[in-house]
């Protein structure tokens, strides 16, 4: 009797507060391959002597450099349109796109030209040189689904002498100070 009681009382409580949770849950969203997130840095290559026409270096190799003398070498990777991961080594394009670190503000490189590979994908031989990009993140929210966007603002690039003077890169220009998307070439490299 007491049961019946109770859920006379309450059963429309109960029904107003299943529509009220039922009404307000979403659909889980998906975040959709165009929405732009953290873009990638686009360099474009050129001929020192004739710098009006992109020009492929050839046997490019582009790896991240270890923070410690313990970590290993890792080779700059992005995936691209198709969702196939792409691994930098010794490639001959005339742009490319490395992603920047987000967890700090700089990342440092090796482009490493006519790179020669052993088959255990040791570096034998090639000219390096070092790439220092610095920069400001910045992070903006887009949505539950998609999360933050991180931007890399006031960039700059540093290229370290070799000592010989070996260096294969002649001249580094920054087109696009800030990162926000990968429409065009943020810095155009020299050799």
């Amino acid at each position: 009797m007491f049961r019946k009681a109770f859920m006379k009382k309450y059963s429309f409580g109960f029904l107003i507060v299943g529509l009220l949770v039922l009404l307000g849950c979403q659909r889980d969203d998906l975040c959709p391959g165009s929405t732009n997130t953290t873009p990638l840095l686009i360099i474009r290559f050129y001929d020192f002597e004739a710098p009006d026409e992109p020009t492929p270096p050839q046997n490019l190799s582009i790896a991240e450099i270890p923070e410690t003398e313990t970590d290993s070498l890792s080779w700059a990777t992005y995936v691209d349109d198709e969702g196939n991961t792409v691994t930098l080594r010794r490639r001959s394009q005339d742009s490319i796109a490395i992603p920047l670190r987000t967890d700090q503000n700089l990342t440092r490189f090796y482009f490493i030209l006519d790179t020669e590979i052993d088959e255990n994908g040791f570096v034998t031989s090639g000219n390096a040189d070092t790439l220092t990009f610095s920069y400001d993140l910045q992070e903006e929210y887009l949505n539950r689904a998609c999360s933050f966007q991180r931007k890399f603002i006031n960039l700059k690039v540093n290229r370290t002498a070799e000592e010989d003077g070996q260096n294969w890169i002649r001249e580094i220009n920054i087109e696009e100070n800030n990162v926000e998307d990968e429409n065009q070439a943020h810095v155009s490299i020299y050799f």
